[in-house]
């Protein structure tokens, strides 16, 4: 009677991992198909995707081999293979999600969101490398400490856009507008920014200089500033050495870091601004 009840008790045991392992090989074929939804949840639901289809297939396996070593074991379950299952559980929760975080905690990897609408969008810390996003509307969007490895931001409008920490080393950007938007502490090595508009944009402490002898020499280039608005940007602590000013407009309200001449650099002085700040000097 109780071999009768271990062995029902096995099949379901069976029939339910054989469900997971389904649902799991479904939901992985689905996570990799990349499928975008409405909005910006899609970016969300596809980090979760990943993870947790990756998760569930492991979780599916575990449970297959504990089941057999039950079997074998005439329906008795064996500590080594709880262990088993508690080292992969303890693997598919906490040690594969820090992998995916490479490049951002959420992946949105060669992401097409050409002229999505993103505005007010909460997409901090997402890897958007190689994604594109022209003509995208981010204005307002929360993108603090995301990557834009070689992303294409050409024309996207991120207006009152928060990219605090955000590193968009590489980025297609010429036209973007970044309007009082918030790049403190961004890294804009070798960005293409031309034509685009930092109108009373944060750049306290941003890099945009050319990295000196930290990267190989192809990778030496300052971003690329020429013709841009940096009308009322503020610069202090932006480190430009190597950054491309040629025809960048700015104003009496332009905050520059300490000792730069933007002059010097082909920045030009225009009075089409809103009435300078105080305390904002030009050096």
């Amino acid at each position: 009677m109780a071999k009768r009840s271990n062995g029902a008790a096995w099949w379901v045991a069976a029939a339910l991992a054989a469900l997971l392992l389904v649902g799991a090989g479904l939901l992985f074929a689905w996570s990799i198909k990349k499928p975008w939804l409405p909005g910006y949840l899609d970016l969300q639901l596809r980090g979760v995707w990943l993870v947790y289809a990756l998760m569930s297939l492991f979780a599916s396996l575990s449970t297959f081999a504990c089941l057999w070593e039950a079997r074998r074991g005439r329906f008795r379950w064996r500590a080594e293979g709880l262990v088993s299952a508690a080292i992969v559980a303890i693997v598919c929760a906490i040690l594969l999600p820090i992998t995916v975080v490479d490049d951002g905690l959420h992946p949105a990897a060669y992401a097409k969101l050409e002229g999505r609408n993103l505005q007010g969008a909460r997409l901090g810390s997402y890897g958007f490398a190689f994604a594109n996003l022209r003509h995208a509307n981010l204005t307002r969007a929360w993108l603090g400490y995301s990557s834009f490895w070689g992303a294409d931001l050409t024309d996207a409008n991120l207006t009152g856009a928060k990219l605090n920490h955000a590193r968009l080393w590489y980025v297609r950007a010429a036209g973007v507008n970044l309007t009082r938007a918030n790049l403190e502490n961004a890294l804009l090595h070798a960005a293409d920014l031309r034509g685009a508009r930092l109108h009373d944009a944060d750049l306290k402490n941003a890099r945009l200089d050319d990295l000196g002898k930290q990267v190989s020499a192809h990778q030496r280039a300052g971003a690329d500033l020429r013709d841009a608005d940096l009308t009322g940007a503020d610069l202090r602590g932006a480190a430009l050495q190597g950054a491309i000013l040629s025809g960048a407009l700015y104003d009496a309200s332009t905050r520059w870091p300490a000792g730069f001449n933007p002059v010097k650099h082909g920045a030009i002085l225009t009075s089409r601004s809103h009435p300078p700040r105080v305390g904002s000097p030009l050096v």
